[in-house]
């Protein structure tokens, strides 16, 4: 052999020889070069060779050819030897003597077998049979022989076994089958025939085994497996099956969702591969103490789900023991206690609180039967809770209250699920005392179950009897708003105020839309609880002298009293909108709620309360009906305006995140000079749909919304750091003029916010100028005159514009260092009209001059304004004239002091 042998098969009775025959090929060499295995038949042939990596195949059998070819097809590297030439069996004939073949000896040993068992040749027919298995068939062993089964019965399984048997001749293997049939008496039985080929292929022989009984305990045995899973599965625990290492065997839908795993990915992996480290190392040596003891063992643990979430644990770990009583494993229950945990807690605060309220509080039954009472009560009624416990609630009842009145309460009990109201009680002594009584019913729907509180607050002395009252008669019992009653007399006295003050009032009416569907769906209780909330979310709306209250069952009222403008009561409109964003909590279910607002206003929509509150409804209804916007004046035009407000409000405030403001800029020239002494800073927006817009388009709607002083204080760095730029470029500019609005001279911290920008910039007091108008000046509060007083000390020029010869003002122009006075267009287009203006222009000229102040004006673009320039020349005193040239950009102011860089 020239290839080497390594692992052979060898198919034959003679394994001695081969044993042999191999040694002598390896005399020389070790006898484990090569390994042997031997089959005696070739059932398996085929199988084993497919499972085993054979280079050499001996066969002393006789093999078909149709086996030789599939061998050849199936494993051609296979070196194969044959050694039987008569490759293909014979067929023989029934002419064989049976009796020579089975003899006695061999028959009887047959009919000594107990299970039934046949011989047959290639021609089905049977050549013996023991009378088991002729009794199958009803017939003797004699009626059998030489006779097929197609011949013997017309069963169902005859063309079944025509099928077969033919086919064990030809490949050789043995033969399981399993068959349900029914015998004489109508009994069903499984039956599993063994088939295989015997005397050298010539003959088949079977064996039937009856697995009725066996396949009756596997169907229970499987039955009782499929339900103690779904026992297992339906329990909430978490239960699993670990080996003695440990290991995971198997686990429930629980276990499988805490794990987020399914059961056939965890199968033989540990804890360790699921929790966080120190709560593995935890559960593996409880395993194993469990194992050791061999005891069952219970302790609390905390374990993290798949999600991060941490849990309490009652883990209950139990030995798994075979017959003798040895641990092969455990089972571990997990019970998750951490809402269990939180409800116990719940219920302890819940008790501390009902045992130590300073309230007398009973709990019944539906029945009225008490099942609970705290101490206060027990000590404020007179009886033990021994006692209590064992009566009913109207032993508390007083003579003092007819039956219908206690009647009219269980109606209103069972209507609406709570009362309060007024009432006497009788004490255990008989005394007759007075108390708030608050009865509230608590549904336990799960149990279909109902339970009563009952809290009485004491009202013997009168001083808590008239707050009492006194609440009732203002305050709704249900939110603590004001009531109906309540809000009619504090509107009445708004309005005779807001007439002697000449001053506005606003009422806003909220209603809650859809109000009736939610008590009908969550019945009053759920209602009672969105009222609560609402009247919560709409104190966060309240300033000042603003009054909230509860107008009817699902409407409120907001009175706002000394109304600026209109645009604050659109402002709490939208802040009332904005309370209802967010979703409600109804037992437990989130729910969206929406709201209907209706504004009316004195003294446009009504000068007296029962007209506002009219009106208020009526604009409520057309929201309500309109859904466009998210409130509605009465008087529509004031609805459609706002709206625009709140429009440009929000883009005015995108502006200032954008940067879309900016200056432009207006030269003021020195006539006796004829150079640029400033420039004044004007105010543009440049909006991305509407182009640049003038302030008078935009500030009023900023001084509203709070926009102007970062609107001042943008135009003010803005203003240096171009200052900055033109002072390193050495343009000759003079100063940059500002104008200062009226609020942001009131703010405490205008210096220290003026010294940051001239820090961050770098910009010098010098180079910039404020312009104050004149009638910020004729009203100035302290806070304003200091800021400029402080701002002039700091170097900054100050210009007063509009001038006018007022003395209130004048006394303040030499006491603030005022530099310019500003004389507006309109005088000086008038002054060659009317002589009495000349006459003020000229005293402003002498006034100006006397003080040693200049005096500007705007533009210098016609005859009337350079007639006024000529009461200016520098000859006519120390004041001089400055006028201003067309508004530029800051790119075209830049290129304007270029051009005019050495003049």
């Amino acid at each position: 052999m020239s290839d080497p042998i390594k692992n052979l098969l060898y198919l034959g009775d003679n394994i001695a020889l081969i044993d042999t025959l191999f040694n002598s090929f390896f005399t020389d060499e070790k006898t484990d070069n090569y390994h042997v295995f031997h089959l005696v038949s070739g059932v398996q042939l085929c199988l084993t060779l497919s499972e085993n990596n054979f280079s050499h195949f001996i066969s002393e059998r006789p093999l078909n050819t149709d086996i030789k070819d599939k061998i050849k097809a199936d494993f051609p590297l296979l070196k194969t030897t044959y050694l039987n030439a008569d490759d293909e069996p014979k067929e023989t004939k029934l002419s064989v003597d049976v009796e020579n073949i089975f003899t006695d000896e061999v028959k009887a040993l047959l009919e000594s077998l107990s299970i039934p068992i046949y011989f047959k040749n290639k021609q089905a027919q049977y050549l013996a049979c023991n009378h088991h298995f002729s009794k199958l068939l009803g017939l003797s062993p004699a009626q059998i022989i030489g006779k097929t089964f197609a011949e013997l019965s017309d069963s169902p399984l005859k063309d079944e076994i025509e099928k077969i048997d033919p086919q064990m001749f030809t490949d050789h293997q043995v033969g399981l089958h399993e068959y349900r049939g029914t015998n004489k008496v109508g009994e069903k039985h499984d039956l599993l025939f063994y088939n295989e080929f015997t005397a050298n292929g010539k003959m088949q022989s079977g064996l039937i085994f009856d697995i009725t009984e066996l396949n009756k305990s596997k169907y229970l045995l499987e039955k009782q497996r499929r339900i103690l899973r779904a026992t297992v599965d339906i329990s909430p625990d978490m239960i699993s099956y670990k080996d003695l290492k440990s290991r995971i065997l198997g686990g429930n839908s629980p276990f499988e969702k805490f794990v987020g795993s399914l059961e056939k990915e965890v199968l033989g992996k540990t804890v360790y591969d699921f929790f966080p480290l120190e709560q593995a190392i935890a559960s593996i040596k409880h395993d194993q103490k469990v194992i050791k003891n061999n005891k069952v063992n219970v302790q609390e643990v905390i374990s993290t789900d798949d999600d991060g979430e941490r849990h309490l644990l009652n883990m209950k770990k139990i030995p798994v023991q075979d017959k003798q009583g040895d641990v092969q494993g455990l089972i571990s229950v997990g019970r998750n206690m951490t809402e269990q945990r939180k409800t116990q807690k719940r219920f302890e605060i819940a008790d501390a609180v009902f045992e130590n309220s300073k309230e007398s509080l009973i709990v019944t039954d539906e029945d009225g039967r008490i099942i609970s009472a705290n101490d206060h009560a027990c000590i404020v009624f007179g009886y033990s809770k021994e006692q209590l416990l064992a009566q009913e609630i109207n032993i508390l009842a007083s003579e003092t209250h007819d039956g219908a009145y206690y009647k009219n309460i269980e109606q209103l009990l069972e209507a609406d699920g709570s009362w309060q109201g007024d009432i006497t009680y009788r004490t255990k002594i008989g005394d007759v005392c007075h108390a708030w009584l608050e009865a509230y019913e608590v549904q336990h729907t799960q149990e279909n179950r109902v339970e009563r509180v009952y809290s009485y607050t004491d009202l013997t002395h009168f001083q808590v009897t008239d707050k009492k009252i006194s609440f009732l008669s203002k305050q709704d019992p249900l939110t603590g708003l004001h009531n109906r009653i309540s809000l009619f007399s504090r509107l009445e006295d708004r309005l005779t105020r807001a007439n002697y003050q000449h001053s506005a009032v606003a009422v806003i009416l909220v209603d809650i839309d859809d109000f009736k569907a939610i008590n009908n769906k969550y019945g009053h209780n759920g209602g009672n609880q969105i009222l609560k909330e609402v009247a919560r979310r709409l104190k966060n709306c309240l300033y000042g002298k603003y009054t909230l209250g509860r107008f009817v069952k699902d409407q409120f009222i907001i009175i706002i009293d000394e109304l600026a403008s209109e645009h604050d009561a659109a402002t709490v409109a939208r802040q009332v909108t904005d309370q209802f964003s967010s979703a409600f909590i109804i037992e437990n279910v989130h729910k969206n709620i929406t709201a209907s607002i209706g504004i009316s206003l004195s003294p446009d929509d009504g000068i007296e309360v029962a007209p506002l509150f009219l009106n208020a409804e009526k604009a409520k209804r057309h929201s309500k009906n309109s859904k466009s916007t998210v409130y509605n004046f009465y008087t529509p035009g004031l609805t459609l305006g706002l709206n625009k407000e709140f429009e440009l409000e929000k883009e005015l405030k995108q502006a200032l995140l954008s940067d879309q403001l900016d200056l432009y800029y207006q030269p003021q020239y020195d006539l006796s000079k004829r150079q640029i002494v400033a420039l004044q800073g004007l105010l543009r927006w440049h909006h991305p749909k509407r182009g640049i817009l003038l302030p008078e388009h935009f500030l009023s709607v900023a001084e509203g919304s709070h926009l102007l002083v970062p609107i001042g204080w943008k135009m003010i760095r803005k203003a240096c750091l171009k200052a900055v730029s033109w002072e390193n470029a050495q343009f000759k500019f003079g100063r940059i003029a500002i104008d200062l609005f009226k609020i942001q001279l009131s703010q405490i911290s205008f210096i220290a916010e003026l010294q940051t920008i001239l820090k961050e910039t770098g910009c010098s007091t010098g180079q910039l100028e404020f312009l104050v108008d004149k009638a910020i000046l004729c009203d100035a509060s302290a806070d304003i005159l200091s800021n400029l007083d402080n701002a002039n000390k700091m170097g900054f020029t100050l210009t007063v514009t509009n001038f006018g010869m007022a003395e209130d003002v004048i006394d303040l122009i030499d006491r603030l260092g005022v530099a310019n006075l500003k004389i507006s267009d309109p005088q000086i287009k008038n002054a060659s009209g009317s002589l009495a203006n000349n006459a003020q222009l000229k005293s402003a000229n002498v006034f100006a001059s006397s003080l040693g102040i200049n005096i500007l004006s705007d533009t210098l673009d016609n005859a009337e304004q350079k007639e006024f320039s000529t009461f200016n020349r520098p000859d006519s005193g120390k004041a001089k004239v400055v006028v201003h040239k067309k508004v530029m950009s800051a790119s075209e102011a830049t290129f304007y002091l270029h051009c005019n860089k050495h003049r």
